[in-house]
Parts: C-alpha cells; structure tokens; sequence
C-alpha cells in the first residue's frame, strides 16, 4: 500500500494519508478499523517490522504465481516450448557511511568505509511482456559460522538451494549477468538441470524493428583454461541501423544452438535487462 500512496493518495506512505484525512475529516481508517487511538509514526511502523522475519511474506510469491496459472496470465510468460526465464540480479538498498547494523556488508577505500546492503532478486520475466513477477529473494548478508563476506555469488547458491524444487516443474531458464564469477556460478545453475545464460554487461539498447545479425559456434566450447572448464554455447547478435552498430552483445548458454532457435535465444537472453527496468527502478 505504501507504493500505491504514492500515486493514488498524493502521499509519501499510507499512514501519511491517514493524517491528512484525520485533518481534514476528523476521522481515519486506523481508528475506525482497527481501534487505534493515535496514527503511528512511518518510524514506529519501521522499527516495529524491523525484528520481523521476511521470510513470513516469502508465501505472498507463491501466491501470486498460483494466481497467474489459475488466470491464464502464465501462458504469457512461456518460451521455447514450455519453458520460462528467471532474470536474477543483486541490487542495493542500502548505503551509507553513518547508519550501519551488524548484518551490513563493508567495504573500505581512500581511509572511508562503506555499509551497505544487498539482495540477489529472481524475477519472472518474458521478451515482449511489458510485466514482471518478482519471485523469492535471498538476501545478501554474514552467515552463521563464516569469517567471510557474504557476496552474490554465494547467496545465489543458497537460493538454488531454497527454490530449486518449488520452480523446477516450470522448467526454467536461468538469465544472469556476467559481473559474476562465470565458472562457479554457471556450474551450479546447471547442476541443478535447469538451463543457464549468462550476458555480457553494459549492452546498449536498440529498436526492435532492425535486421538483426547472429553469429554462433556450431559446437561447445570451454568457458576457461582447465581440464575442468564448463562446456557452452557461445552467440552473439548484433544490430545494425545506416551502417553503424547500434547493438552488439555477447552470450553464453548451457542450451544446443540451431538455426532453429538461434533468434529466440537470443530475445530471451536480452529479456535479462527486465529484471533492472520493471523491477529494480520501480522499487527505487
């Protein structure tokens, strides 16, 4: 409700409104509702949930898959026969360098240290779908009995783990970024029989409508030097408008290449920049 006061109640917060309704009505649904002498505070409401386990709303996104199967709105998200993406990707929600707690991550640079917190998110995603369905997130932070820095990697590992079954009869195709480690993080997207791809960063965008070019190895090759590199599939697409390049981009997947499905792969694999621009920058 709080993001929906934003737009629907000219209000910063649901409890905001509430007070300007008291003003001017001298009357509001926290008192008629729910028998509240006085409105509390955003900071009361925050400090109050702050204790509160996340995991308690983990349910909610379950919930609204069983509603988008029931409504017929899954079908929408299916590719390659059957199939769907999973986009994942960390973003930050907190940074500073004054207000910190025991489960910040930190880093130090030029004498000054940073606190922050992350949290690797899993969005439902489709090429050509305006919508997205935000899934499960594992929240970046220390562990119990590590030294070590909590770090994205790991916390997708530990959300493989959590998710794996409860995903796994969508068959789906995992989308994430190469700012990772490659190796490692592939590795266990495929050991967990789903099918991975991985983007290279900073790709510009570029008008649907274009000729589009792709260039693929017909066989695998390994993704480093080692007896024990992972065998992939390597693609890129490129686009071109008046003889420039106006997108060229680079992919690797666990998914056999053909002439058959060279263009869907490659419009999945771009479906990846969803995840940052209908979900991170609407939860900004």
């Amino acid at each position: 409700m709080a993001a929906f006061s934003v737009f629907f109640m000219q209000s910063p917060s649901f409890l905001d409104h509430q007070q300007r309704f008291h003003e001017a009505q001298n009357r509001n649904a926290c008192q008629s509702l729910f028998g509240m002498n006085r409105i509390p505070t955003d900071n009361h409401i925050r400090h109050t949930l702050d204790g509160s386990d996340c995991q308690h709303l983990y349910p909610a996104f379950d919930h609204a898959i069983e509603q988008l199967q029931q409504n017929q709105g899954y079908d929408d998200f299916i590719h390659l026969s059957g199939r769907i993406l999973i986009a994942l990707d960390a973003w930050q929600f907190h940074f500073s360098r004054k207000i910190r707690c025991p489960q910040c991550g930190t880093r130090t640079k030029r004498g000054k240290t940073d606190y922050f917190h992350n949290v690797l998110c899993a969005t439902l995603a489709a090429d050509g779908h305006s919508n997205v369905v935000p899934l499960c997130p594992e929240f970046v932070r220390p562990q119990d009995g590590s030294d070590k820095q909590d770090c994205e990697l790991n916390a997708g590992k530990r959300w493989l783990r959590k998710n794996l079954q409860r995903y796994r009869p969508m068959r789906p195709i995992y989308l994430t970024a190469s700012q990772v480690p490659i190796q490692p993080s592939m590795t266990a997207w495929t050991d967990s029989n789903s099918s991975a791809k991985s983007r290279a960063p900073n790709a510009p965008k570029a008008a649907a409508e274009k000729p589009r070019t792709y260039r693929w190895y017909e066989y695998r090759m390994p993704i480093k030097y080692g007896q024990d590199a992972l065998q992939v599939w390597w693609f890129d697409m490129e686009i071109k408008y008046r003889g420039e390049t106006t997108y060229h981009n680079r992919f690797i997947t666990s998914i056999q290449l053909k002439n058959a499905n060279i263009a869907a792969l490659a419009n999945c694999s771009r479906a990846r920049w969803k995840i940052e621009n209908e979900s991170f920058n609407i939860l900004r």
